[in-house]
């Protein structure tokens, strides 16, 4: 049985800045990261550092897009990184890290289908390290039904 914990904060409070220290003080960690590099989104596998950019930039062909506010992002990253994501978790690290749930995630898109599954198996022993935004917490909780499972939180 997994633990899992919530890193939680306002959008740009550093909840990804604080991740990578942790990373890199822990070296049991796998999972994914979304950090913000030259202004834009990314996708970042922990162990391999492998780097996929989320945000559609323009060009031909014109792919598969999720759209959410003024964002395009790549349905193939969304995919590139949930297979990822269950590749580390099919390691069981210590830490598994999932950066981070959003809205895409509460309308079943994005990374969802892969954090559901990872959140309802029950075949290995990762601590979970789950990145929410604050002004999303209790909608992540209900979604995911994480007051059944347990959780705590990552104080600061």
């Amino acid at each position: 049985m997994n633990s899992i914990y919530i890193l939680t904060g306002e959008i740009k409070s550093g909840k990804t800045t604080r991740l990578q220290k942790f990373i890199d003080e822990n070296s049991n960690c796998d999972g994914i990261i979304a950090p913000e590099i030259d202004g834009y989104r990314n996708l970042v596998r922990i162990k391999s550092g492998e780097t996929k950019l989320l945000e559609y930039l323009g060009g031909v062909p014109y792919p598969a897009l999720t759209l959410k506010c003024n964002y395009k992002f790549l349905d193939s990253v969304f995919e590139w990184g949930m297979n990822e994501l269950y590749s580390a978790y099919k390691q069981n690290p210590g830490w598994l890290i999932i950066d981070e749930i959003g809205p895409l995630e509460l309308e079943c898109k994005a990374l969802d289908p892969m954090v559901s599954r990872i959140l309802n198996e029950d075949s290995n022993n990762s601590n979970i390290i789950l990145v929410v935004r604050k002004n999303m917490l209790e909608e992540v909780i209900e979604h995911y039904n994480l007051h059944k499972k347990g959780y705590k939180f990552i104080n600061k």
